[in-house]
Parts: C-alpha cells; sequence; structure tokens
C-alpha cells in the first residue's frame, strides 16, 4: 500500500492538534485521494474520514467527495434499520425483565461517536447473564430470529451464540461473557454488571460497561484480533478515551488489568493507538504499563500487519494452517493438528447439528476432515510443495501467532 496514502489517512483520522496538515493535505491528488479512500475503507473508517474531511473543509476531488458521501449515506441508512431493530429487542427484553448491556458498536456509534453514521457495525452485541440465556432464545425465535450456530452449547471455545434474522440481513451476538473462558483471565463477571452504567440506546433507557471496563475490554477485543487489525478498532479507543479523558480512572484500569490478565493488550493497544492516531494516552500512565517481557519488535510486525491485506496474497486466512509449519516440535505439532482436525464435542456441537452427548456427533468427525481439507487443502499443498511464497506467508503468519499468543497470555 503506498506509504504516502497511508500518512494523509493517518494524519486525518489523528487526535493530535498540534501538527499543521495543511500545507501536505493541499498537495495530494486526486488519485491519491482514491488510494486513502479505498484504504479507509479497507479499514472501516470511510465514514468517519469523510466526517473529518467535511469537518475540516480540506479540499478533495468531487469524485472522491461524491464517492464518500454516497457510501457515508449508505452507512447512515444501514444503522437507523440496525437501531430501530435493537429498539424492538431492548423493549422485548426490559418487558420480559431480563437485564442487557449494549457493547461495542451500538453503543459507540450513537454515545462515543454521537453520529451513528460514522461507526459500520456488522451485528449487534450483546451481554446477558448466563442464566438468561435460554429465556434470550426463546424471545428471539418468538421475532423470527434463526440460530446460526447448531448446537447452543456453552463450550470452551466459545462465549457467545449468534442469530440472524434472515430477511433483514440482521445478525445478534448474545454475550454471556467478554471473553473465551479458556483464556486464563481472572475477574468477577458480576463486577461488571455492578459497574455498568444507564444509558440512552436507541431511544431505549438499558445499560453499558464502565468507560474503564469497555476500554480494557476495546484493547483485549483488539488484541484478540490480531491476524485482522484495522484502524476502526483505534479509532473506536481514541473516541472513547477523548470522550472520557477527564473522567478515565487510569490508576482503576491498571489495577484491573491486573487482576484479569489483559496487561499485555491494554499496554500493546494502548501504545499502537498513541503511535497510530495520536491518541491521547497520558506518557507517564502508558509507561506504567510496561510489561517486562515487552519487544519493541512486537511494535513494528503489528504495523507491518495492520496494512498488510488478503487482496496483496493468495494464501487467505491460513493462520490455523500456517501453524503446520511453526517449529514447535513434532510432539506438539501432532497435537494441535489432531485438535484441529478432531476437536472436543462440545466443538463440534456448535459446527454440525447433532448434540454434543449423542452418538451421531461421530459421525461428523469424517464430515469435519473434509471440510478442513476443502477450505485449506490447496494451501496445505502449496506447503507441501515447498512454495516459496506459502512458506514466507506461513512463516509471517506464525510469527503474527505469536504475538497473539504474547497479547493474551496476560
Amino acid at each position: 500500500m503506498d506509504q504516502s496514502a497511508t500518512s494523509i489517512l493517518l494524519f486525518c483520522l489523528g487526535y493530535t492538534s498540534e501538527a499543521d496538515g495543511t500545507k501536505l493535505l493541499a498537495e495530494v491528488t486526486a488519485e491519491e485521494w482514491r488510494l486513502i479512500a479505498a484504504l479507509a475503507y479497507q479499514h472501516g473508517v470511510g465514514q468517519l474520514l469523510y466526517h473529518r474531511i467535511k469537518s475540516k473543509n480540506i479540499a478533495i476531488s468531487e469524485e472522491v467527495a461524491g464517492k464518500l458521501k454516497e457510501k457515508y449515506q449508505q452507512n447512515a441508512m444501514r444503522n437507523m434499520s440496525l437501531y430501530q431493530e435493537l429498539h424492538r429487542l431492548l423493549g422485548v427484553f426490559q418487558e420480559k425483565d431480563i437485564p442487557i448491556i449494549v457493547l461495542k458498536g451500538a453503543y459507540l456509534a450513537e454515545a462515543v461517536y454521537e453520529n451513528i453514521a460514522l461507526r459500520p457495525m456488522g451485528d449487534l452485541d450483546l451481554l446477558v447473564n448466563i442464566d438468561n440465556l435460554s429465556r434470550i432464545e426463546q424471545e428471539l425465535l418468538a421475532l423470527g430470529y434463526q440460530p446460526m450456530d447448531c448446537n447452543r452449547v456453552i463450550a470452551q471455545e466459545n462465549y457467545h451464540f449468534g442469530y440472524q434474522l434472515p430477511e433483514h440481513g440482521i445478525h445478534v451476538e448474545i454475550h454471556w461473557s467478554l471473553f473465551i473462558r479458556k483464556n486464563p483471565l481472572q475477574f468477577d463477571e458480576g463486577g461488571l454488571w455492578s459497574r455498568s452504567q444507564t444509558v440512552t440506546i436507541a431511544q431505549t433507557t438499558t445499560r453499558t460497561l464502565s468507560p474503564e471496563d469497555l476500554l480494557l475490554h476495546l484493547c483485549h477485543h483488539t488484541a484478540r484480533h490480531t491476524y485482522d487489525m484495522r484502524l476502526r478498532m483505534f479509532s473506536d479507543i481514541g473516541e472513547l478515551i477523548k470522550r472520557q479523558e477527564t473522567r478515565l480512572d487510569w490508576e482503576r484500569i491498571g489495577a484491573r488489568a491486573g487482576l484479569w490478565g489483559t496487561q499485555h493488550s491494554l499496554y500493546f493497544i494502548l501504545r499502537l493507538a498513541r503511535e497510530l492516531l495520536d491518541v491521547p494516552v497520558p506518557q507517564d500512565v502508558l509507561a506504567s504499563f510496561l510489561p517486562e517481557d515487552f519487544k519493541e519488535d512486537y511494535l513494528a510486525l503489528a504495523r507491518q500487519k495492520i496494512f498488510i491485506f488478503s487482496t496483496e496474497n493468495s494464501m487467505g486466512k491460513t493462520e490455523k494452517i500456517a501453524l503446520v509449519v511453526n517449529p514447535i516440535g513434532l510432539r506438539k505439532k501432532i497435537e494441535l493438528i489432531r485438535y484441529r482436525l478432531f476437536p472436543p464435542r462440545e466443538t463440534m456441537a456448535l459446527m454440525y447439528p447433532a448434540p454434543a452427548n449423542s452418538w451421531r456427533i461421530y459421525f461428523y468427525y469424517p464430515v469435519r476432515l473434509r471440510d478442513v481439507l476443502v477450505r485449506h487443502g490447496a494451501t496445505l499443498w502449496q506447503l507441501a510443495r515447498g512454495n516459496s511464497k506459502a512458506q514466507a506467508f506461513a512463516e509471517h503468519t506464525n510469527q503474527i501467532t505469536s504475538l497473539r499468543d504474547w497479547l493474551v497470555s496476560g
């Protein structure tokens, strides 16, 4: 990706008030603005770029401005539909006395960005008490939603269930935790609820995470997406910090990160947010979060990954297959392959229409093998033949995997 386009996009999205980019922006050509706009939409910040350009009266070509405006309006219409549906859902859950915490995009777009057109949303994320999962499903089914998981089983690797309203293209994720349960995180789920705050979203009174919990959640969520980090994730963090800057209790955030085991993701993501977008994280605060085992090479690797897209390679998302060439020892490699091909019954039950405790689930293991080969067979063949491009991409992906393992390990 063109480095000048990247630099200009980062400048337009940044939060610094010191740099004067008037001369820099005046010299940007129409072709460069096309590249900048394309890059912005790859990162999910095209609407935010349009807003910044309009608010700062930045002159760009009419062609690019027209396309940015069109997509801005399209996102506004899409999000209006999502908020109408969220209003309906929250009303039903309130009537049934089911407490809800609105997560991520649905809260951020309206309450943090303060303009629902600025933040694209793929689905609606809601947090519920685990004891209310069956009640929530009952209400969703009555409203016409269809489950996206074959069997709703609370397994080691999941922390939410998905539902869809097919005719409207709306997806809802019902979370009972913020994190995958196998992660070594020590925190009180009940504390999230006791610290949650009342807020009006979609014209309905509901609840959201406390600012400190939300920031920790956004940092850890971004870290878990190490393979596909996008600038939108850092803009979410930047907008939250900008809105809550004087009210955030940084000491409490650091202490809670220690209790939850999210120190690595907190420091790393805040450091990247500060370096990429000049997000106003106090330098002394950031220094106090520095983990002892942090390596500067991690930042260079992440920056490289953020600006590498699947369109620039023919391998696609092969992080799981790339692990096959990871120099982790034969025994661990065999265990990894076995787990990928033959996961636990609870995990299989999420993917295939047979209960985990039924003998029928065993008939789906050959299906699982077929699905893996169909999805990754071409990549495996390239790796087996020693294809240099495949090997290079796999090795790079393994570096990213090591970084992700570090991020979620403490």
